[in-house]
């Protein structure tokens, strides 16, 4: 496998895998992982996570956000991230935050780091696709990264608990999906938190 060759056959993908390498190439993996790790060792590739990468040199390098949603599926941007973007939250967040119905994660590369919670498979709804620096990218719904967060977060939210949060900007919140969302959820904590948050929305 030629640098040169590769590097015009995927110059213009933010984020490569093994499986399109090995695919467009016609290179056994085995192969194809050793030049990998000489290239890595080289400065030639970029590994975002074992079997990821990217080119130093891609026209249209990627972005955490993107790398959040594609190093790890399924997989979407929820919790301290996705309240954040939202101005839910006025902390900057540096880090990526997903939920992902496999087991909890966290990977690092030169772009951040990037961190997984699990949750149940019957609670992998409420995202969805956004226009963020140009890529599409699946990011929770408001109301369902604040559910997310209460879910994984155990413990009552009182109202002093929810003020400790400093929430912002509530008019992003529709006070309406939240009770359907927490309802779709079916879990008596979370009812009980959106009963709690509902009269600091108004």
């Amino acid at each position: 496998m030629n640098y040169r060759d590769f590097e015009t056959l995927f110059r213009n993908y933010p984020i490569i895998n093994l499986p399109a390498i090995t695919l467009l190439t016609g290179e056994k993996s085995s192969n194809v992982l050793n030049t990998l790790a000489r290239w890595k060792r080289e400065g030639r590739i970029i590994s975002l996570r074992r079997g990821y990468y990217t080119l130093p040199n891609a026209v249209k390098p990627p972005t955490p956000p993107l790398i959040a949603n594609e190093i790890y599926r399924p997989s979407y941007l929820s919790l301290e991230w996705a309240l954040s973007f939202y101005g839910i939250i006025p902390d900057a967040v540096f880090s990526c935050t997903s939920v992902t119905t496999r087991l909890g994660k966290k990977f690092s590369n030169r772009f951040g780091d990037f961190y997984y919670r699990h949750i149940k498979p019957a609670a992998y709804w409420g995202f969805t696709q956004r226009m963020i620096s140009g890529f599409k990218i699946r990011i929770a719904d408001p109301e369902k990264a604040l559910l997310d967060y209460w879910y994984l977060h155990s413990g009552e939210w009182t109202q002093s608990r929810m003020e400790a949060m400093r929430l912002q900007q509530m008019d992003t919140i529709d006070a309406t999906k939240l009770r359907q969302y927490s309802r779709r959820w079916n879990s008596p904590r979370l009812e009980r938190a959106v009963k709690t948050i509902i009269p600091l929305l108004k």
